[in-house]
C-alpha cells in the first residue's frame, strides 16, 4: 500500500449500461396524447418528493412517481399523480422518454437519474446543486432552481415550458458514450497504473 502525497483526486463517474441504452428504441409519442412529468427515486422526506407532488398539483400537472420508501402511503391521492412503485428498466425509460422532463429535488453526490433521463432524451428540472451540475447544462438540457420549496419548483417548471428543451439523439448519444462502461474501465485501469 502506497500513500501518494501532493496528487489532486481523480473523480471517476460511475458506469451507465451502455450497450443497453444504444439498442433502446427511443420512440416519442405525441406531447398532445399524453403530457406529465416524471419523479424517480426514493419517497423520502430528503429527496423533496413532497414539495415536487404539491407544486404538480397547484399547477395542474400530471406526474408518474417511480419509486418506493417510507412516504409511500403518506403522500397525497389526486387524480394528476401517478404512483407506479418499483419498474423495470425497460418500462422506465419508456416512461422517461415519453415524459416532459424529469423532476429531482434534491442534492445528489452524482445522481445517475440524470444520466437515465438525458439517456432516454428527456431534459431535467432539478435543484440546481451537487452532481446535476457536472451532468447537465441549464438552458440547453436542463433548467434549475435554488430553493427546495413548491414555488421554487413552480417557477422552474414555467420557464421550462416556455424555453421547451428538447434533447436530440446526437446529445442523448453523446451522454452515453461519456458514461458508458469502457470509459469506466479504461479511467479506472489508468489510474491503477499511475499508482
Amino acid at each position: 500500500f502506497r500513500i501518494l502525497y501532493n496528487k489532486s483526486p481523480k473523480i471517476v463517474y460511475p458506469p451507465i449500461d451502455d450497450e443497453f441504452l444504444l439498442n433502446l428504441d427511443i420512440q416519442k409519442k405525441n406531447k398532445d396524447d399524453e403530457n406529465y412529468y416524471v419523479y424517480l427515486g426514493r419517497l423520502e422526506s430528503y429527496k423533496g418528493i413532497e414539495y415536487i407532488v404539491d407544486a404538480c398539483i397547484k399547477m395542474n400537472r400530471r406526474l408518474k412517481v417511480i419509486g418506493v420508501g417510507s412516504l409511500k402511503e403518506k403522500l397525497p391521492i389526486h387524480p394528476l399523480i401517478e404512483y407506479l412503485g418499483y419498474v423495470d428498466e425497460k418500462s422506465k425509460y419508456e416512461i422517461l422518454s415519453n415524459s416532459n422532463a424529469l423532476i429531482n429535488g434534491s442534492r445528489e453526490d452524482f445522481g445517475i437519474i440524470y444520466l437515465d433521463a438525458l439517456s432516454s432524451a428527456t431534459p431535467i428540472i432539478a435543484f440546481g446543486e451537487g452532481g446535476v451540475l457536472e451532468i447537465a447544462k441549464e438552458g440547453e438540457n436542463a433548467i434549475y432552481f435554488n430553493s427546495q420549496d413548491s414555488k421554487s419548483l413552480m417557477d422552474a417548471i414555467k420557464i421550462f415550458e416556455e424555453k421547451n428543451l428538447v434533447i436530440s439523439n446526437e446529445m442523448r448519444l453523446n451522454v452515453i458514450n461519456k458514461f458508458g462502461k469502457d470509459r469506466f474501465k479504461r479511467e479506472v485501469l489508468d489510474i491503477i497504473e499511475e499508482i
